[in-house]
């Protein structure tokens, strides 16, 4: 969880709020920064960060290989689920609400399942 840098280049280097490393990526890590694109990228807007993290965010992490780029929005609550597709480009989002009952689920760490009313509740 943040605060951790993820140097994906000598002039990218991000902070995702939470991230999720593979056992091969976590040999990656030292100290305080994580270089290379971590599996998977979680940030949470607020009205000041949008703009960055569904735009200039989400390309950065789509050009560096982050498998999958989740945006959580508190105040809608529901999350944006950016997965990368076969040509190797993010695919559309999947929208996951809360006020349809929906869960958060991801291949990366296996069978992990979060119900979203448990994330906003």
């Amino acid at each position: 969880m943040s605060p951790l840098d993820v140097v994906l280049s000598d002039y990218d280097v991000l902070e995702p709020d939470v991230l999720y490393l593979t056992a091969e990526q976590v040999a990656t890590f030292i100290r305080r920064h994580v270089h290379g694109a971590p599996a998977l990228a979680v940030e949470v807007i607020s009205p000041s960060s949008r703009k960055m993290d569904l735009d200039i965010k989400r390309r950065v992490y789509e050009a560096f290989g982050v498998e999958e780029y989740w945006v959580v929005d508190p105040e809608a609550e529901s999350v944006a689920v950016y997965r990368r597709g076969e040509h190797g480009s993010f695919l559309a989002p999947a929208a996951v609400t809360r006020h349809r009952g929906d869960a958060l689920t991801t291949p990366l760490p296996p069978e992990f399942t979060l119900p979203l009313d448990e994330l906003f509740g």
